[in-house]
């Protein structure tokens, strides 16, 4: 990934600073991405494709090994399921005067730094939701199977959403997310969030149930601790704004849950979507042999993402409908 800035006078201790503050506000503000499988395409790979490897899941065995027998035992076939995608490039840019470039106050890059940094993980947000929502299983709230026919607009989020994304990926013997103490995530709108408090009650789960404790680990990733709505049974709710709304027979937040392998993310030249990889910020300015400005009279600044994401497997990823 990287931001492209222009400004004259910028020198490479400042362009290094700005490189660190566009990473540090990046990093904590991703919620979607930090449970994307990632993949690796190191530069000069020689093609644009990346690829991920699914496994499916191997059974055990009841039979007993047989003594001096060469094939008790044997697995001669391991099912592995290629995934791939192909890196494009994402990106955002702005003119900044000459001029304003020269006079403007110390500061005033690191404003524009948090600008584009939000726009940027925004992008990466917006593209991990949208490999997810490519899915074909569905949870309309209420239900406690998928794929069921109405959602009427009386089904708002509540706490009966944890324990049926659960039992759904517990039937697909799916796997939950290590920095999560092993549980699935679920990514909800915040209005969900208050969906879910108001929903109190004395005979059904209720919100009671469910901000019970943050899991074992959960703490060490960044500042996500803060994005965490709750936990219930194998499920943890995140909270994020980059959830929408869609017409579901009625007006409903299209959120969704992931197990592990649900969707992936590769960045150029980087294995993890928390790190990001890559240079972030270049100073691009109007150079001597420029004649389509010959008086500089503007530079320019942005951010470009060298990435894409992708749906893995589609029992690995759940869309979840809940009434507005």
């Amino acid at each position: 990934m990287a931001i492209t800035a222009g400004f004259a006078a910028v020198s490479g201790v400042w362009t290094t600073y700005i490189n660190k503050k566009f990473v540090d506000m990046l990093t904590p503000n991703k919620v979607i991405a930090n449970f994307a499988e990632p993949a690796q395409l190191p530069k000069q790979a020689g093609g644009y494709v990346a690829r991920w490897n699914i496994p499916t899941r191997l059974a055990g065995v009841t039979d007993t090994l047989v003594e001096n027998s060469a094939t008790d035992g044997e697995v001669t076939t391991v099912t592995i399921t290629p995934v791939e995608a192909t890196i494009a490039e994402y990106g955002q840019w702005m003119k900044v005067s000459d001029l304003a470039a020269d006079t403007n106050i110390r500061g005033t890059l690191d404003v524009y730094a948090e600008q584009f940094s939000d726009a940027a993980i925004d992008t990466i947000e917006l593209k991990c939701k949208a490999s997810a929502l490519t899915s074909t299983n569905f949870l309309h709230a209420g239900d406690t199977a998928v794929n069921q026919a109405t959602l009427t607009s009386g089904d708002t989020a509540t706490a009966q959403e944890f324990v049926a994304i659960g039992g759904f990926f517990n039937g697909q013997n799916a796997r939950g997310f290590s920095k999560i103490g092993g549980r699935y995530a679920w990514f909800i709108h915040p209005d969900q969030e208050v969906d879910i408090q108001a929903a109190v009650t004395t005979d059904a789960l209720s919100w009671s149930n469910v901000k019970m404790h943050t899991p074992e680990g959960y703490k060490e990733m960044n500042s996500l601790d803060t994005k965490m709505v709750g936990s219930l049974g194998q499920v943890c709710a995140f909270r994020t704004t980059n959830i929408g709304t869609v017409t579901e027979d009625v007006a409903a937040y299209q959120s969704f849950a992931l197990a592990r392998f649900g969707i992936g993310w590769v960045d150029l030249d980087n294995a993890k979507p928390q790190d990001m990889g890559g240079n972030y910020i270049k100073i691009k300015r109007p150079g001597p042999n420029d004649t389509s400005q010959p008086l500089d009279m503007y530079q320019t600044i942005g951010y470009k993402i060298r990435a894409q994401s992708q749906l893995l497997d589609a029992s690995r990823a759940l869309v979840v409908y809940s009434a507005v």
